[in-house]
């Protein structure tokens, strides 16, 4: 008997050990790419002409009068107009995951602050949050669902872009 209680307390311990790791060791849901970039512009149609028709992103769809420009399955440029001519430019940036509630969770465990509410609906169906840097840049993290703008563009659209001589997508109507 007087053995056994040595070996329970190392058990013990070690239970304890596993079960109560912090948080902070809890893997990170992966980050697959990047979904997209956004920016603002004072001429909607001149920006829709230089994405479109001289760079040759197709529009694969907008809504409330925001545009999304292919560059492939999963990325897009998204214009939207201007509020105010002194706004930024750059209106910000999106990181795709496959798990946008859990990321939340993994940077709500480092000590990054996180919205309180899960990864929500977007307006495209995209479950996503907002976060920023420790230079308070913020950015979104998306997570694309059955139901995204995106995920219902899959394989359409794209036709061949030209950079510097090079091809970098094919039609893929």
């Amino acid at each position: 008997m007087k053995k056994l209680f040595p070996a329970a307390i190392l058990l013990a311990g070690i239970l304890v050990a596993v079960f109560a790791l912090p948080a902070a060791d809890a893997k990170r849901p992966r980050i697959v790419g990047m979904a997209y970039a956004a920016v603002r512009t004072h001429d909607l149609n001149a920006a829709r002409h230089f994405y479109g028709d001289l760079l040759g992103f197709e529009e694969a769809f907008s809504y409330a009068d925001v545009h999304y420009f292919k560059v492939n399955d999963r990325q897009f440029i998204v214009v939207a107009p201007e509020s105010k001519p002194e706004e930024q430019r750059f209106q910000g940036q999106a990181w795709e995951t496959d798990d946008a509630e859990g990321l939340r969770l993994y940077l709500k465990a480092q000590g990054v602050k996180v919205p309180d509410e899960r990864a929500g609906k977007a307006a495209t169906y995209d479950l996503a949050f907002r976060v920023s840097d420790p230079d308070d840049n913020a950015f979104v993290v998306i997570q694309f669902t059955p139901e995204s703008m995106a995920i219902q563009a899959l394989g359409s659209i794209c036709r061949t872009r030209v950079f510097r001589g090079a091809c970098c997508t094919s039609e893929c109507r």
